[in-house]
């Protein structure tokens, strides 16, 4: 449970494309050290690892326990891979970004996907992110550009 809310966190919040194999063996790695750490006497482990198995094994479903386990986990897999980039907080374009882009756009589609660059109504078109969202493309007018409704939705998260 505690790596389903860890991998769950990082793909909400950070640019994870690219980062399965890092993750992955990060993940392998822990739980080797982990592992290993219980055949230690209490003296001799290390004592996070020694918090992490309390928590794991006592009071498990206690917010607190539970709250303790994601912060260790998030640490630790950080630490391991600390030029994970995060995600913009922003995820839509305001208005005055939309305005902005679509002036500049003069609302001609830009993605011609689907199109050849159609002429877009004010509210018959989508603000895209030149380089995704998810890919760690930030909301700025810089990167987002006049999408028709049919190439948005035939470009994905992938273009």
């Amino acid at each position: 449970m505690s790596l389903y809310a860890l991998v769950s966190h990082c793909l909400e919040k950070y640019v994870m494309q690219g980062q399965h194999d890092a993750l992955r063996n990060w993940f392998i790695q822990f739980e080797g050290v982990r592992a290993a750490q219980e055949n230690l006497p209490a003296d001799k482990a290390d004592p996070e690892l020694l918090a992490y198995k309390e928590r794991t094994s006592h009071s498990t479903d206690a917010q607190d326990s539970i709250q303790w386990r994601h912060d260790f986990l998030l640490r630790k897999f950080f630490e391991a891979a600390p030029d994970i980039e995060q995600k913009d907080n922003q995820r839509l374009f305001s208005h005055e970004q939309r305005l902005a882009i679509f002036r500049r756009d003069r609302g001609t589609c830009q993605v011609r996907l689907k199109c050849q660059g159609v002429k877009c109504e004010w509210d018959a078109w989508q603000a895209d992110h030149i380089t995704p969202w998810v890919q760690g493309g930030k909301t700025t007018v810089e990167n987002g550009q006049v999408a028709c409704q049919e190439c948005n939705a035939s470009k994905g998260g992938n273009a």
